[in-house]
């Protein structure tokens, strides 16, 4: 609850960015590229972080790194519903239809994608609490994964959006919200099954090492002394890459 209600915090402080950089987006293709790459995709993953880094993370509750993933989603969410809030805010709505146009991309599009891009550098974010000695590289690739991600889908319904007129459309709405929809139904299978391989590469490997050394503390006492020191490195190699956390590393390695 208080990681979803910092991320709402966060997002009303990241519109005031958004408004400063705005000349930025209208100066045309490559101002919109610009502003998306290096300004709007940005500031918003790296806020969604901070929300999860200043109470989350730093709690004796994130004890896993899929943990890192569920509270990312959290935050992902305050950060959405406030988000879609100020834009109703800025918008005039002439037609009843364009209220529900806006109820749609929330619902079906803009709050999972929100969800899935902080759940999926939550997870890094897991795997750098975890691995303290390569923290910086690990929240690094999981935020420029994000960001590259995130920015060609921006941009790509941005520029569709500019582009196609609505007369020409009639899948959903409008072009705008037919553009959204098309693209958010590639990307959200996309990102979820990204996100799933991972945490459930993660913790396959966690279980098939608990069962390992479980087995090994009821077998046979023969040979004992090099199946220890294999086994203790498989678990300092796990420990390493972040997929132990030390308190389990401790529990599995007093097991051999």
């Amino acid at each position: 609850m208080i990681t979803f209600v910092l991320g709402m915090a966060f997002a009303t402080l990241s519109i005031n960015f958004f408004l400063m950089f705005m000349p930025i987006y209208e100066v045309g293709t490559a101002g919109i590229i610009l502003f998306f790459v290096l300004i709007w995709v940005p500031i918003q993953e790296i806020s969604k972080l901070l929300a999860v880094w200043i109470y989350a993370y730093r709690s004796r509750f994130f004890n896993s790194v899929i943990d890192g993933a569920v509270y990312g989603a959290a935050a992902g969410l305050g950060f959405a519903v406030v988000m879609n809030f100020l834009l109703l805010l800025g918008q005039q709505f002439s037609e009843s239809g364009i209220l529900i146009e806006q109820i749609v991309r929330f619902t079906l599009i803009i709050a999972p994608l929100q969800v899935l891009f902080s759940a999926f550098a939550g997870y890094y974010l897991g795997l750098a609490k975890f691995n303290p000695e390569n923290a910086g590289p690990i929240v690094t690739k999981g935020l420029l994964i994000v960001i590259v991600l995130r920015s060609f889908y921006d941009i790509a319904v941005d520029l569709i959006q500019a582009r196609i007129p609505a007369e020409q459309t009639g899948i959903v709405f409008s072009a705008q919200i037919d553009a959204l929809l098309i693209f958010g139904i590639i990307f959200i299978p996309i990102l979820m099954v990204m996100l799933f391989r991972k945490l459930s590469a993660y913790s396959t490997l966690y279980r098939e090492t608990i069962h390992s050394c479980a087995e090994e503390d009821t077998g046979s006492d023969i040979e004992i002394e090099p199946q220890e020191t294999t086994q203790l490195e498989d678990l300092r190699g796990l420990l390493d890459s972040g997929l132990l956390t030390y308190d389990e590393f401790e529990e599995l390695r007093s097991r051999l």
